[in-house]
C-alpha cells in the first residue's frame, strides 16, 4: 500500500531581475534539475511554478528593456514582454508537462516580485556576463532555502536551451517556391555574409527556385540601427539586395512561428569571431562556451543548419537534422552553403511534386 502523500506541492519561483530571456524559460521548468528530496514539499504532487519576470513590476525597470538608438518603451505593450505574456495564457497557463525526470510541472501563473511568499526554490534567469545576482548573494540580499542562478550561455547546456513554443504546422507559412535561409542577430558579420551570400545566388542564378537571405534583427525596421542595416543592403550589389529581406518580430510567439518556417539556419559565430562561444581547447583561455542563440531553434524545429565545424562538434548529439559544416575558407563555405542549398531544394521540389 503506497504511503499517503499529505505534504503541500512543491512551488518554485523563476525570475529574471536583470535581463529577459523569455526563450529559456520553458526549457528551465522542464529541465532544470532541483534537489527534490531536499525539499519539505510533496515528491509526487505537480510542481507549482510561477513567474516573476522583471517587466511584471512594469514600470521600476524600464532603463533595461531597451538598447541603443530604441525609442524607450512608455508602455508595457511596447516590450518584448508583451508577446511572451499573450503566448503564456494561451498556450501554458492552467496546464501541466512531464518534466524530463518524470514529475510534472504546472504552470500557475505571473506574479509580481511583491507577491512571493513562501516557496521551495527561486530560479533566477539571466543572460548577463557579470550578473548583479551574483553581487545580491555575496551581499547577503536574498536570503532563501534554495537559491539556483543560471546563467543561461555560461551554465546551462544547449539541452536546457531546447523546448521553445510548439508550433502547428498550420500556423508556419512557407513558399514551396523558395529556400528560405535565415540569420538571427545583429548585422555585425553582414560583409562576411554578403560575399559568400552572391557567390551563392550566381551559381544558383539559372535554377528554377529562389533563395532568400532573411536578416531576423532586434532592431524595429524604423529604428536608426535598423535604418542603417537597411541601407546598407540597398548599398549591396543588385542581386543580393533583390534576395535578401530584413525581419524585425517583437512578438514572442510570431518570432517563433518565423524561425520554424526558415528552410537553413545559419549560425554565424566561428572561433575567430566570437572566440568567447568555443571551449578552451579550440579558443584559448578567453573561452567560456557561451550558447549562441541560433542553436535553440536548430534543435526544437529540426531545421537543417550551416555552421562552422568546430561549432557543430560543440552540439552534435542534439542535432536530429542535416549539418553542413565549413572551416574558415571560402571556398569551404561556398561549398556547405551550395550542398545544402541543393539538398533542401530538391526536397521542396519532390514535395512539390509530388514525388
Amino acid at each position: 500500500m503506497e504511503q499517503q502523500d499529505d505534504q503541500g506541492a512543491c512551488r518554485v519561483i523563476i525570475e529574471s531581475k536583470y535581463d529577459y530571456h523569455h526563450e529559456v524559460i520553458e526549457s528551465t521548468v522542464l529541465r532544470y534539475p532541483l534537489p527534490w528530496n531536499e525539499f519539505n514539499c510533496s515528491k509526487t504532487k505537480p510542481i507549482i511554478y510561477e513567474f516573476s519576470l522583471f517587466q511584471n513590476r512594469w514600470p521600476d525597470m524600464w532603463r533595461h528593456t531597451w538598447m541603443p538608438d530604441i525609442p524607450i518603451p512608455n508602455h508595457l505593450n511596447e516590450t518584448e514582454f508583451w508577446g511572451w505574456k499573450s503566448y503564456f495564457e494561451r498556450k501554458l497557463q492552467g496546464k501541466a508537462f512531464e518534466r524530463t525526470d518524470g514529475r510534472m510541472a504546472y504552470y500557475n501563473r505571473l506574479i509580481s516580485y511583491k507577491e512571493y511568499g513562501s516557496y521551495d526554490a527561486l530560479i533566477d534567469l539571466t543572460c548577463a556576463e557579470r550578473s548583479p545576482p551574483f553581487k545580491w548573494l555575496a551581499q547577503g540580499v536574498v536570503r532563501t532555502t534554495a537559491y539556483y542562478i543560471l546563467k543561461m550561455k555560461q551554465k546551462l547546456p544547449v539541452q536546457n536551451g531546447r523546448d521553445l513554443p510548439k508550433i502547428d504546422n498550420d500556423d508556419i507559412v512557407r513558399n514551396p517556391s523558395e529556400v528560405k535561409l535565415c540569420i538571427f542577430g545583429h548585422k555585425r558579420y553582414f560583409s562576411n555574409i554578403a560575399a559568400v551570400f552572391t557567390q551563392v545566388l550566381q551559381t544558383f542564378h539559372e535554377k528554377e527556385f529562389n533563395i532568400k537571405l532573411y536578416f531576423a534583427i532586434r532592431y524595429p525596421l524604423e529604428s536608426k540601427m535598423g535604418r542603417v542595416f537597411k541601407a546598407a543592403i540597398k548599398r549591396s550589389p543588385t542581386i543580393l539586395s533583390n534576395n535578401t529581406v530584413v525581419v524585425h518580430k517583437k512578438d514572442y510567439f510570431e518570432f517563433a512561428k518565423f524561425q520554424a518556417s526558415c528552410d537553413i539556419l545559419l549560425p554565424e559565430v566561428t572561433p575567430s569571431t566570437r572566440p568567447n562561444y568555443f571551449p578552451p581547447s579550440v579558443t584559448g583561455e578567453l573561452a567560456r562556451k557561451q550558447l549562441t542563440g541560433a542553436i535553440p531553434p536548430i534543435v526544437s524545429y529540426k531545421i537543417p543548419s550551416i555552421m562552422h565545424v568546430e561549432l557543430e562538434r560543440m552540439y552534435h548529439p542534439f542535432f536530429t537534422a542535416p549539418v553542413m559544416t565549413h572551416n574558415d575558407t571560402a571556398e569551404s563555405k561556398l561549398h556547405a552553403w551550395t550542398e545544402m542549398i541543393m539538398r533542401v531544394a530538391k526536397n521542396k521540389t519532390m514535395i512539390n511534386t509530388g514525388a
